[in-house]
Order: structure tokens, then sequence, then C-alpha cells
């Protein structure tokens, strides 16, 4: 009977620290998603950033293709892309927050504004609300 109990003791006081492990763990991985939110000057890694721009160059090519952009046209876009890409990677995929997301946006459609002709702009924000309701 004692052993029975002695083994009941251990493997409760074995699932209980496994229990705690688990739990650090996810707190550690919940820290750092808020540092990389509360802090969106961090610096991205050499990764982060060739994935950033990836994005972007593929971003620039489906508007150059969509929207007819001049090789100048192009170059601007690239660069806002870039610009937007590496800001939005600074935070967790999904996390972005309501008002951070809204305000990198409208930077993003300002200047987009100022580099697409009327026509193309108009073209943009219908890519932007299809893209949105995926």
């Amino acid at each position: 009977m004692k052993k029975l109990i002695i083994t009941c003791v251990l493997l409760t006081s074995v699932s209980f620290a496994a229990s705690a492990q688990t739990t650090e763990v996810i707190n550690a991985q919940q820290n750092t998603a808020t540092q990389n939110a509360a802090n969106p000057e961090r610096k991205l890694s050499a990764a982060e950033l060739k994935a950033s721009d990836l994005k972007a160059e593929k971003s620039a090519k489906a508007m150059q293709t969509k929207l007819g952009l001049s090789a100048e046209q192009y170059e601007q876009v690239y660069a806002s892309e870039r610009r937007y890409q590496n800001y939005m990677d600074r935070f967790p995929a999904g996390k972005v927050p309501a008002g951070t997301l809204s305000n990198i946006t409208s930077g993003r459609n300002s200047r987009m504004q100022t580099i697409l002709t009327p026509e193309q702009f108009q073209k943009f924000q219908g890519m932007a609300k299809q893209t949105k309701q995926k």
C-alpha cells in the first residue's frame, strides 16, 4: 500500500513539474511577442530583412503588372513597399495593434497616392480591398 501511495505522489509531482515548465515556455513566448509589439523600433535580423525585401519585391511586381507602372513608379513603389514590409514584420503575424495598423496603412496609402496616377490609385485601392477580403 505504501508503494502505491509513493508512486502516486511521485507521478503527481512529475506532472506538476512538467506543467510548470510548459507554462514557463508559453509565458516566455508571450513575453517575446509582447516585447516585439511594444518595441517597433527593434532591429530586424538579416533573414527577416531578406524576407521583407522579397515580400516587397513580390508586391511591387504585382502592382507593376496590374497597374501598369513605369520604371520610375516601380522603383518608388518598391521603396514604399520595403518600408511598409519592414515595419509590418516587426510584429508577430496577425498581432499588429489596431491603431498601429491603421497608421501604417494610412501612411502607405499616402505614399502610394503621391506615386500613382488617380486611375492607378483607384485600382490599387481595389486590390487592397480584395486582399483584405481574403
